[in-house]
């Protein structure tokens, strides 16, 4: 019987996939910023012992879980091929 082996890279991203989920569920979203910006800052020096290279994904996932949501709200308040001037300035130019 043989085994039929994922591809390594949908083993990695169903693992980032997992520990982003707990992220997002187990940690504040402002401590979560915090956080990611801590793993940048050390993952930059990741010719330490302890801090490595690896830090800096694992520290802009976290932050991308906070500036997702945000990005998302202003992505839907400017609609593609909308104007700048919003309708309560449309109506005192008439």
């Amino acid at each position: 019987m043989t085994l039929v082996e994922e591809p390594r890279g949908h083993r990695v991203r169903a693992r980032l996939r997992y520990y982003q989920n707990c992220a997002r569920q187990h940690i504040p979203p402002g401590l979560r910023s915090i956080a990611g910006l801590g793993f940048v800052a050390l993952g930059i020096v990741g010719f330490l012992p302890v801090a490595g290279f690896w830090m800096i994904p694992v520290g802009l996932a976290l932050i991308w879980l906070d500036l997702g949501p945000v990005i998302r709200s202003v992505m839907r308040r400017i609609k593609p091929g909308s104007t700048s001037v919003n309708k309560s300035e449309k109506k005192e130019t008439r």
